[in-house]
């Protein structure tokens, strides 16, 4: 008797195991992420910094601050580059989006690794409180959307058309739930 009340407890045990480590996996993918997106964070101050004080000419000037990164040369662990309106030297062009790109690190699982995740910034209008992409006239205090694989958050924060472009590669179960 004493024997099938051990198989019993290896059982359950195996079964919460079977749970547990598939959920532990992911929340260590997870921690590896918020490194990447922490990282991001002082790109969307000085983003909003810019903007604030002297609107898209701003956002342009923070934007070529804030954006590095080189191919072989990551940032940190898990951030290969953060690149902000990539390209753009025209403030009338200049949107404040900053995308996060991890590194290949062998810690990330494959579908995590050299993936981005996408940061929108966008003001709110203080009647409607509908979202309102950055350009030059609008004012406001900004706020931010951010994508991976799926924008459903960004999408409840702001409308379609913004959201779309919070769109990112990294999966979804790998972002916070902010970025989900």
């Amino acid at each position: 008797m004493d024997y099938m009340w051990l198989m019993i407890v290896v059982a359950i045990i195996g079964i919460l195991a079977a749970v547990a480590i598939p959920a532990y996996q992911d929340y260590t993918v997870r921690a590896k992420i918020s490194e990447v997106i922490a990282a991001g964070g002082a790109a969307k101050s000085a983003i909003s910094e810019g903007f604030q004080t002297n609107g898209m000419v701003g956002v342009l000037s923070a934007s070529q601050a804030v954006t590095k990164g080189e191919e072989g040369k990551p940032i940190s662990k898990y951030l290969e580059s953060i690149v902000a309106d990539d390209g753009v030297t025209d403030p009338e062009e200049a949107t404040g989006i900053i995308t996060l790109t991890t590194t290949d690190d062998a810690s990330l699982p494959t579908d995590a690794q050299q993936a981005t995740i996408v940061m929108v910034p966008y003001v709110a209008d203080p009647d409607s409180g509908a979202a309102i992409v950055l350009a030059a006239g609008v004012e406001g205090s900004i706020q931010w959307a951010c994508g991976t694989s799926t924008i459903t958050q960004a999408t409840a924060r702001t409308d379609a058309t913004i959201a779309a472009t919070a769109t990112g590669t990294l999966p979804a179960k790998f972002a916070p739930s902010e970025c989900r």
